[in-house]
Formats: C-alpha cells, sequence, structure tokens
C-alpha cells in the first residue's frame, strides 16, 4: 500500500515545483516514486475562465483514471499534482459564472469527490504566489480568476472538513518526507580502528 499526496491550489501556486522536490527527495532516500501530473493540461476542451461543464466531467474521470493506474503499480509513494478537490472547485467557479450545470451530475461529482478524499493520506493547500502567474501556453494569468479559485478552493476545504497541511515559507521537505520515510542512515567506518 503506497502513501499518496495530493498538492492543491489555485493556478500559480507553485505546485509541480513543490511536487518535483518531493520526488526527488524521495528518490534521495530510496522510494519509488509514480505522479499524476496536471490532467486539465491535455483536456480538449476549454478549461479556465473559459471552462464548462462537460470539460469538468471529463477532468475528473481522467484524474480518477490516472490515480487508480498509479495506485496499481509498485511504488511507495504516490504525488498528485492536483487532485479531485480542484476538479470540485472549477466546476463550482462554473456556478458563480452562471454557466450551464447538470445539477444531478454536480451533486453526483460532488459526492465521489467527498468520497474519494479519502484516499489521500496527505494534502498539501499551496497559497496564491502571483510570481508564479506566468504564461506557459495552458495556465490563466488572471490574477482575479486565481483569486476567486483560491476562495473556492478554501471554502470547499472548510465544507467537507478537510485536513490540509497549508505550505508556508518554513515548509521544510525533509522534515515532511520523515512523517512517512525514513532518511537513510549513513554508515561512518572508523578507519583508525583497521
Amino acid at each position: 500500500m503506497n502513501t499518496t499526496i495530493a498538492v492543491i491550489g489555485t493556478t500559480g501556486t507553485g505546485k509541480t515545483t513543490l511536487i518535483k522536490k518531493l520526488e526527488k527527495e524521495l528518490h534521495r532516500r530510496g522510494k519509488t516514486v509514480g505522479v499524476v501530473t496536471e490532467v486539465a493540461r491535455s483536456c480538449p476542451y476549454p478549461i479556465n475562465e473559459d471552462g464548462e461543464f462537460h470539460a469538468q466531467i471529463w477532468i475528473l474521470h481522467q484524474q480518477i483514471l490516472k490515480e487508480l493506474e498509479n495506485k496499481s503499480k509498485k511504488i511507495d509513494i504516490a504525488l498528485y499534482d492536483r487532485c479531485v478537490i480542484d476538479n470540485l472547485v472549477y466546476t463550482n467557479y462554473l456556478l458563480t459564472q452562471n454557466k450551464y450545470v447538470d445539477i444531478v451530475e454536480l451533486l453526483q461529482l460532488t459526492e465521489i469527490v467527498r468520497l474519494w478524499i479519502k484516499n489521500y493520506d496527505y494534502i498539501i493547500l499551496m497559497p496564491l504566489n502571483p510570481k508564479y502567474l506566468k504564461e506557459d501556453g495552458v495556465r490563466s494569468t488572471d490574477l482575479n480568476f486565481a483569486k476567486e479559485i483560491d476562495v473556492l478552493i478554501r471554502q470547499i476545504i472548510k465544507d467537507f472538513n478537510i485536513n490540509v497541511i497549508k505550505y508556508r515559507k518554513n515548509f521544510n521537505i525533509n522534515n515532511f518526507c520523515d512523517k512517512f520515510s525514513e532518511r537513510k542512515k549513513v554508515r561512518i567506518i572508523d578507519r583508525k580502528r583497521r
């Protein structure tokens, strides 16, 4: 059974950067790691401010599929760059914009997310950081949009009573990895005794 870590947050928070740092440290500790990259980047439909309900349904199904594929691998740690929580947030954003949402499907999606988050051992919430709002061909660089998503994420965390680790400047990757992974012990050889 592997440990699952999801990194969530609005656009422009450094999620991918943190995932890469965690992966590097875990590899250094001899752990096998499976990473699920941000699924929305491969969505064939418009996303971000232009997103629509069918895009969110597609992303949710792909996210769950990728997580299931990752879980079936023989790995120690599963790292998720976003997760089903983000998907529900972007679906709720559609409601704030008066875009079409199938209410029955939204209720089903909400319950799926509520149950699915039990699969995550750790959820790290990244704060909005405008310095990461850089054009990359997919990411939204609209600060107001990023702020709205951040508010919605925090609301779902509160509504679902999700226990998250809030990323801070003093977040220590080594200390975090110590929670579920021992550091490799260095063996010191005393050459003088020979």
